[in-house]
């Protein structure tokens, strides 16, 4: 599983003002005939003979059974609460009538798991979320997929509509099976993929150093770093590198440093000849490739970065004062960087910079999350009004919700966020906005206003509150960066074919061996070419032709 599933400030900072929105549905005051639960074939009443509520409440109880994801580290619930039975669960009780029972719970590697075996059995819940668009070929392969076109026309939330539509309608399109929409799509922020450098503002101070713009100008920084040891750690470092290319929420990453030649090894990127092409076999790779294994022999790149079992270390305990990771970074890992050194200065740029002075990301794609549901179910729009309901109260929307912003919300039934493509630059924007004197508070939403508050409270005392000034100094200062102008680089596929499915695997180990061994030294730059070839005879030239067709 990603590792931001079980986080809770990132997913409750989606928050912006749709109160028009909100105004146009009746709030889940309203109610409708139906009763019985959802697996139920006797039921009485249909979906056909409801009015088209998308916050409809049901007369009589509905029971739903979900494949349930835990966040095996979550301690945010309160005593006597569970994963099935809290806030959550209940204020979706509350508002519609629905009762939630786990047909089964799992976290982790073990929930991929969970619903391998579904598929393999046909034995679905009512819902869950698969976290993978090859999952969800699966599924709507096997034929086991309510088709949830009508459901979502009629019963989607003028809010979730909205969302959709601000994105392109590019999370339907990712749902969408010859033509029919067979899951309801998460929508999320692109700010997670858009990586940036933090760097050690007290450190550049010291030294009478400005931050780098250039690679050049990183390369000296870098150096400058390690000579000086300015915390005086035991094995000063240079760039730490978890994940070198990363799409989304991978870090500490490299993707800056190909974003310079122009190199985004997960985008599919327009060939000389028009066609879509892999980003990771292009000549850009191969330049920026050239660059990290001059810096990784310069001892500017972590030596043991293939082999470091925890990247954050060297961060948090001021090995190195340098790396690229997306705007959140103030929740981990530099909230632990702080509680060890609340002297630090951490700041974020969106830096280096190309040749021409651009600065450059990819971006993910905006749906790769996806609610699904149990072919021949007698209440699918009961799913829709569940993801209307909860992406409701995750925007701070709903004035009766009174959450307990302490609990994580990976606790609710089914968790998979739906939020604006740059909600996380709004929330960001009105916090500073308000911050200048240039807003009210009073036009913040909860969310904002919390941040804004715990800005304000922990900005010269960081300890005094951790938890407050993580989420505070990533929203001001991480994704206040993202309001800058600067070059994003959609991919022109995000989806999977079926070669990649059975490819993948073989061409993943390819390319991990090689690009290290390139990086680390233990092969010839231009190994590059002759893993090109093997690249697109082991399968690469068929996923391509596949792309291609797909984008037609």
């Amino acid at each position: 599983m990603a590792r931001w599933f079980g986080r809770t400030a990132l997913t409750v900072g989606i928050a912006i003002s749709m109160a028009g929105l909100v105004a146009c549905s009746n709030g889940g005051k309203g109610a409708e005939p139906s009763a019985g639960s959802i697996a139920s074939a006797g039921a009485s009443g249909t979906a056909a003979a409801e009015a088209h509520d998308p916050f409809g409440k049901y007369e009589q109880p509905l029971e739903v059974s979900v494949g349930k994801f835990l966040n095996l580290t979550d301690k945010t619930l309160p005593a006597g609460d569970t994963p099935t039975n809290n806030q959550f669960t209940r204020y979706l009780e509350d508002k519609l009538n629905v009762k939630i029972k786990a047909a089964w719970q799992a976290g982790g590697d073990a929930y991929s798991q969970k619903v391998s075996v579904a598929i393999a059995s046909g034995d679905l819940p009512d819902a869950m979320v698969v976290y993978s668009y090859s999952d969800l070929r699966k599924l709507v392969e096997a034929n086991l997929l309510q088709d949830m076109t009508d459901t979502i026309n009629d019963y989607a939330s003028p809010l979730i509509k909205d969302i959709y539509t601000a994105g392109n309608d590019a999370a339907l399109k990712a749902a969408t099976f010859n033509g029919r929409v067979m899951a309801i799509p998460a929508s999320q922020g692109l700010a997670d993929s858009m990586y940036m450098m933090w760097i050690r503002q007290d450190w550049l101070d010291q030294l009478g150093l400005q931050p780098p713009r250039t690679v050049d100008e990183l390369e000296n920084v870098i150096g400058q770093f390690i000579k000086t040891n300015p915390d005086k750690a035991q094995n000063p470092i240079g760039l730490p590198a978890g994940n070198l290319y990363g799409m989304t929420n991978s870090f500490p990453t490299l993707n800056p440093l190909f974003a310079v030649y122009h190199s985004y090894p997960n985008n599919w990127v327009r060939d000389s000849e028009g066609k879509a092409a892999s980003g990771l076999i292009q000549p850009e790779t191969k330049e920026a490739l050239g660059k990290m294994r001059e810096m990784y022999a310069a001892g500017l790149i972590d030596k043991e970065f293939a082999l470091r079992k925890d990247p954050f270390e060297p961060i948090i305990n001021g090995s190195t004062g340098v790396f690229f990771g997306p705007w959140w970074m103030g929740f981990t890992p530099l909230n632990e960087a702080m509680n060890k050194n609340p002297q630090a200065k951490w700041k974020a740029y969106l830096l280096p910079l190309d040749k021409d002075g651009q600065f450059n990301t990819h971006v993910q794609s905006p749906a790769n999350m996806f609610y699904v549901v149990r072919k021949g179910i007698e209440h699918p729009e009961a799913i829709m009004k569940m993801v209307n309901v909860q992406t409701q109260n995750e925007l701070g929307l709903d004035p009766d919700a009174h959450m307990d912003l302490k609990v994580d919300w990976v606790n609710e039934p089914l968790r998979a966020p739906i939020a604006y493509p740059d909600s996380i630059e709004k929330d960001s924007e009105k916090v500073h906005e308000a911050l200048d004197g240039k807003l009210p508070v009073d036009k913040l939403t909860s969310v904002q206003k919390r941040v804004y508050d715990n800005y304000l409270k922990t900005k010269d005392n960081p300890t005094a509150d951790i938890g407050g000034w993580s989420e505070a100094f990533s929203y001001v200062e991480g994704a206040g960066q993202l309001l800058r102008s600067f070059n994003k680089v959609p991919s022109l596929y995000y989806g999977e074919t079926e070669t990649m499915t059975t490819k993948g695997a073989t061409l993943g180990k390819l390319q991990q061996e090689t690009i290290n061994k390139i990086i680390m030294g233990a092969a010839p730059l231009d190994s590059f070419d002759q893993f090109v070839k093997d690249w697109k005879r082991l399968g690469g030239d068929q996923i391509t032709a596949e792309v291609n067709e797909a984008i037609k």
